[in-house]
């Protein structure tokens, strides 16, 4: 394979705050979800009124009520902090290289992988970053400062050109 382009990245504390919230952006449940959120907090606080409880109900419903709210509000955080502390790659600060050719592109870690261009899903772009999103649902993150071979401008045409796919522009405030 001639490598036209090389990325040396890693799992930064950017990059996985990128994946939660791409996850989260682009997850196609994400709206009942968060409508799961709302039905069982409004079940808490409704319930002791419904139920006609003692004083001791109401507060532990309410509580209840206010905790599944913090959980629907803060579970990217909460996703984020997870996985700071159980991914390998951010705590032994594995190095990662990706190289782009053709007709595939490598992903070196600590195994190295091979992948056709035909399996990526959906190409995203934020100003820092680009998302490519695999049909296994992996996601790969390239920050655009990393590249070690090539250019972020012409990888970006390169890229659309291999996969026959646009970039969709993401903002996702990191």
């Amino acid at each position: 394979m001639t490598m036209l382009y090389e990325v040396k990245t890693g799992h930064t504390e950017k990059v996985l705050k990128a994946y939660v919230k791409l996850n989260d952006k682009t997850r196609g449940d994400r709206m009942k979800s968060m409508m799961r959120y709302v039905i069982l907090a409004g079940l808490f606080f409704m319930t002791p009124k419904a139920l006609n409880v003692a004083r001791g109900g109401y507060v532990v419903c309410w509580i209840m009520g206010i905790l599944i709210v913090i959980l629907a509000i803060c579970r990217n955080w909460f996703t984020y902090v997870d996985l700071l502390q159980k991914d390998k790659y951010y705590k032994e600060r594995i190095e990662i290289t990706m190289s782009f050719g053709l007709p595939a592109f490598e992903v070196k870690g600590e195994e190295k992988n091979t992948y056709k261009y035909h399996l990526i899903e959906a190409l995203y772009e934020d100003s820092e970053l680009f998302y490519l999103r695999m049909e296994d649902s992996d996601l790969f993150i390239i920050p655009k400062d990393s590249f070690t071979r090539g250019n972020p401008e012409e990888f970006r045409e390169f890229i659309q050109n291999a996969t026959e796919k646009k970039f969709e522009e993401v903002h996702l405030h990191l």
